[in-house]
Parts: C-alpha cells; sequence; structure tokens
C-alpha cells in the first residue's frame, strides 16, 4: 500500500512519518546488504561507543589553514551514508542510524538537510530510551538545520512540524511563520500554524490558515498540477 498509494499523493499532504515511510522504507535484506557494504562498525562495537557527536565544528583561527572540500566522490558517499541512516532509523536500527549520520556529517557538516535528518534520529532515540537530553539535542539540531536552510521553502515546513513533534511550539511557529513570509501559499507551512493556533485555542487563526492552504490547492489545480483525492479515510 505504502509504494503504491503514497507517491501518488503530493508531498505537502504527507506527514513525517509518512513521507519517511515513502521515503526510506525498505526490505530489511536489503538494508543488511548495504550496511555490509558501508561497512558500519557492529552493533557489539557501537554499543560500547559514546553518544556524544556534536554537530558543528570550531571556528577556524586565522593561524590554521581552511580544511580542504570534500571530493565528489566524498559527497556522494556521504549522500549515501544519509540515506542509508535514514533507512536504518525508520527500521528501528537506531545506533547504526547514528553511526551511517555521524560518517556523512564528518563529511559534509553543514548540509541542511543531513542535519534535519540526524535531528529526527535524535528525536527517535529521545522517544525509545525517554531521554530529555536527547530531545534537546533534537531541538537544537533542529534550529541548526533551519539555519542552514535558508530560504528552503521544502524543508522549512518540515522543520517546523519536527519542532512541533520535539514539544516546542514557539520555535515552530516561528519557522512557519518564516515559510510563509517567504510563500504565502505554502501549504504545509500553513497546516502547521493552523494547527498550532488550534492548539492555542485561536479559531480565527485557524480558520485563516486553512483559507490560506485551500487558496493554494486551487493555484496547484489552475496550473494543472496532479491533486490525488483519496475516496476512503485512513485511520
Amino acid at each position: 500500500m505504502i509504494r503504491e498509494l503514497f507517491p501518488l499523493i503530493h508531498g505537502d499532504k504527507l506527514d513525517n512519518r509518512s513521507r519517511d515511510l515513502r521515503d526510506y522504507l525498505n526490505d530489511p535484506r536489503f538494508v543488511d546488504r548495504k550496511t555490509q557494504l558501508s561497512q558500519l562498525a557492529s552493533t557489539e562495537i557501537l554499543d560500547l561507543a559514546k553518544r556524544d557527536f556534536k554537530l558543528g565544528r570550531k571556528s577556524i583561527s586565522r593561524k590554521e589553514e581552511a580544511p580542504q572540500p570534500p571530493s565528489p566522490q566524498s559527497i556522494e558517499r556521504a549522500h549515501l551514508l544519509r540515506r542509508l541512516g535514514n533507512e536504518l532509523r525508520v527500521a528501528g536500527r537506531l545506533r547504526e542510524a547514528g553511526e551511517a549520520f555521524r560518517r556523512a556529517l564528518n563529511v559534509t557538516p553543514r548540509g541542511a538537510w543531513l542535519i534535519y535528518d540526524f535531528a529526527r534520529l535524535l528525536r527517535s532515540e529521545a522517544s525509545a530510551h525517554s531521554d530529555a537530553r536527547l530531545l534537546t539535542r533534537a531541538r537544537a539540531a533542529l534550529r541548526l538545520a533551519c539555519i542552514r536552510a535558508e530560504n528552503d521553502l521544502v524543508l522549512l515546513p518540515l522543520i517546523g512540524e519536527s519542532l512541533l513533534e520535539c514539544g516546542d511550539a514557539r520555535q515552530a511557529r516561528q519557522v512557519l511563520q518564516r515559510a510563509v513570509e517567504l510563500d504565502s501559499g505554502n501549504f504545509k507551512a500553513r497546516l502547521g500554524l493552523a494547527d498550532i493556533a488550534l492548539r492555542e485555542g485561536k479559531l480565527a487563526h485557524v480558520i485563516h490558515h486553512y483559507h490560506e492552504a485551500a487558496r493554494s490547492v486551487q493555484n496547484w489545480r489552475s496550473r494543472g498540477t496532479r491533486v490525488v483525492k483519496p475516496t476512503t479515510t485512513c485511520v
């Protein structure tokens, strides 16, 4: 169902978990093979390793030479590791996913999408272990991803949704509002703002944001963009 139905639905109408399933749900045997080819450390070694990997790099002093940019081969490997990390995360193999993201971040530490995906992993780990410290780290990583995202109108609403999942409604509102300021017809950002307004009991704001979201759908139709209307409600 996921492989057949989810790709037919406009990406803005999928929540983060549905996007994860659409993009990263894979056959466990295939994920095992990719993990072996990537030469990730075994789970026994990873269980003994520290979990204090930190994002970002220290600023370079004038006397130090700036690091050489990664080669195209290294960038491609980081891309593959990012995808593997997400597939492992969706499969529930969080420690191995963390190792894949760590290696990818060592190559491209400023990648907004990579930082966002790493934050999603921290959120999953925080939920699995009931760890408030990991949840705080997830929020910090999402804020950093927001900075790196700049004006990415696809990524910003996803970050806002993830911040709301992490319980940071104030920061989520700021990120979603930023997306709306860049594109007033951003469907996903409007839905996120409507969700926050509903939680706060601001019904006038809820109506306003849903109205603007509906207008954006009409614009899709006027431009000939395919909009899939489900015939049944999935619970």
